[in-house]
């Protein structure tokens, strides 16, 4: 949501320096559990109790997408447009990346805790994922 709203203030010729977005304009801030880990995408954080995980930021953006859609599969087109929106990129990058983020999950090459892949196809989150506002005790379960 962030980057419509900047992509729209440069079209407008407005400099994102003189304006302010406030956490109302993209909507209810999320956060997202699973296992050991908090995803906090406000603050492009991944805590595993209670301590921040270093993540790239490319790595953040696809962990956010695949939780997001958690359970479902995400093709490797999609993942692309929405982790390298502007860029040209090739599937190695994306694999590459899916490694990265695997490794600070704590996950080994053949065990599918929190990422499936669907071969020739794309990656599905499967741990199941509570959802909850920030700053609020309501916790919604996804599947």
């Amino acid at each position: 949501m962030r980057r419509v709203v900047w992509k729209s203030l440069r079209r407008a010729n407005i400099s994102p320096k003189n304006f302010q977005l406030s956490p109302n304009m993209i909507g209810p801030q999320q956060t997202y559990e699973f296992g050991p880990f908090r995803l906090i995408p406000a603050e492009r954080q991944l805590l595993r109790d209670g301590e921040v995980v270093a993540l790239t930021p490319k790595a953040f953006d696809l962990l956010l997408a695949l939780v997001e859609q958690n359970g479902h599969l995400i093709e490797k087109d999609e993942l692309l447009k929405q982790v390298w929106p502007d860029s040209f990129v090739q599937e190695a990058n994306l694999s590459v990346k899916m490694s990265a983020l695997r490794r600070a999950l704590g996950e080994g090459s053949n065990d599918h805790q929190y990422i499936e892949t669907v071969p020739k196809r794309g990656y599905r989150f499967v741990a199941r994922v509570n959802v909850a506002a920030a700053g609020s005790s309501s916790v919604f379960q996804q599947q």
